[in-house]
């Protein structure tokens, strides 16, 4: 009888522990590839490739479930994916042109010359990122401020570069812009030049500023995260700020981050430290850090996160390392649809008070409707209505003529339905 009880209380025990488990708690390495000197990764917003670009003057192209490398550009660095997939943008070395290919054939798109530093010399690119809606491409360059292109005709839209900043002479006095990045519905522009600036830009001014470099917006677009440098102390953290306030949320303290991100559902913060370190720090209140270390030492400096929330990669010297997302299955929820349906998987801000930003994914070739409807399920006004080939697709619509209340997104793929509930509050 007391044997009956022990093996009653260690099954109660072993169901209790693998109910408190996930099976992706741990940070493994999924695969690793060799490569030279990485120093930018971008993942397809497919996942289903990784772009990395090397000091070699490579661009190469590596299938993510096979671990393979499956394509390379010669003389190009810097890739970057668009938002709908169709697009993978490189620069030329030596050149700092943009050339744009279409994805994944590799064909040429367009040919973009930038503008070139005082004296005609080459002003480097430091950053490169298209428009949220894929209708420009925005480049930092050391010496000229932010650019922003045109992706249908190649000219330039915009120049920023009147801004408060700290002459550096090594830059001819100019302004000086190492890093930016979008709000999601695309209005503004967070770009770094001494300090990081939230710029609008439809009224071209200046909203607001903030403390750090290498700024980071959040997947909802509500919050900011950028990285303090004091190199004095030779001691680096994070900021994480609220963008609407302009407030301090909170300081992050990690081991000497090199790269962060966040998570896609935006639950975590994800850094990189020391070269051996992931951390991962909860998106709330709470400065409980969970911290991953990995031997050997790799000296690791990059860091990003696939679309789909299910992988880390990051870079060592010589090295592509795949890493498993360890919290996938808890903060990421299966919004999977099946095979041959289309599914709204993501639609912020929720409420919204005037742009909505809606992302859906088709699986087939056909007619997609995209309608809002009002309570009552009466279509009040029809989004979209024409032919999309397979993949994901981002649309920014302006709700600021409907009054406040609750309404119904509705995506219609042949006999296949998906509907979604919003609400509008001014």
């Amino acid at each position: 009888m007391k044997n009956i009880f022990i093996s009653i209380v260690c099954i109660f025990a072993l169901i209790q522990s693998h109910a408190q488990k996930s099976p992706r708690d741990t940070l493994e390495i999924v695969w690793e590839a060799e490569s030279y000197s990485i120093n930018k990764i971008s993942f397809s917003p497919d996942s289903k490739y990784i772009a990395t670009g090397d000091n070699g003057s490579f661009v190469k192209i590596w299938n993510v479930d096979s671990a393979k490398q499956v394509n390379v550009l010669t003389e190009r660095d810097m890739p970057v994916f668009s938002h709908n997939n169709q697009y993978l943008a490189c620069i030329k070395v030596l050149e700092n042109d943009i050339y744009i290919y279409h994805f994944p054939s590799l064909e040429l798109y367009k040919k973009i010359p930038t503008m070139k530093g005082f004296g005609g010399h080459i002003c480097d690119i430091v950053q490169m990122q298209f428009s949220p809606n894929d209708s420009s491409i925005t480049t930092a360059q050391q010496d000229s401020g932010l650019f922003i292109w045109d992706i249908e005709t190649g000219q330039r839209i915009k120049n920023i570069k009147d801004f408060p900043f700290v002459p550096d002479p090594k830059f001819g006095g100019v302004p000086t812009v190492r890093g930016f990045d979008y709000t999601p519905d695309g209005s503004k522009i967070i770009f770094f030049g001494q300090r990081c600036f939230l710029y609008d830009l439809q009224n071209d001014t200046i909203i607001k500023e903030f403390g750090g470099l290498n700024p980071l917006v959040s997947p909802d677009g509500t919050k900011l995260l950028t990285m303090a440098w004091m190199k004095q102390n030779d001691f680096n953290y994070l900021m994480y700020f609220d963008i609407n306030t302009g407030n301090l949320i909170k300081r992050i303290d990690t081991t000497n981050p090199t790269d962060f991100a966040f998570s896609y559902d935006g639950n975590y913060i994800i850094s990189m430290g020391d070269g051996r370190f992931i951390s991962f720090t909860k998106d709330d209140d709470s400065s409980k850090q969970i911290e991953y270390q990995f031997y050997p030492a790799r000296g690791c400096v990059y860091l990003t996160v696939s679309p789909d929330g299910k992988y880390i990669a990051t870079s060592a010297a010589y090295t592509l390392l795949l890493f498993n997302y360890p919290f996938y299955q808890t903060s990421v929820p299966d919004e999977t649809p099946q095979d041959n349906k289309s599914s709204i998987i993501k639609y912020y801000p929720n409420p919204s008070d005037n742009l909505l930003n809606i992302i859906f994914t088709t699986k087939k070739a056909c007619i997609v409707k995209l309608s809002l409807l009002n309570e009552l399920g009466i279509i009040i006004q029809e989004l979209v209505n024409y032919y999309h080939d397979f993949g994901e697709y981002e649309e920014i619509f302006d709700l600021s003529t409907l009054s406040n209340g609750i309404y119904l997104l509705k995506l219609e793929q042949e006999v296949n339905i998906d509907i979604k509930k919003i609400i509008i509050v001014k």
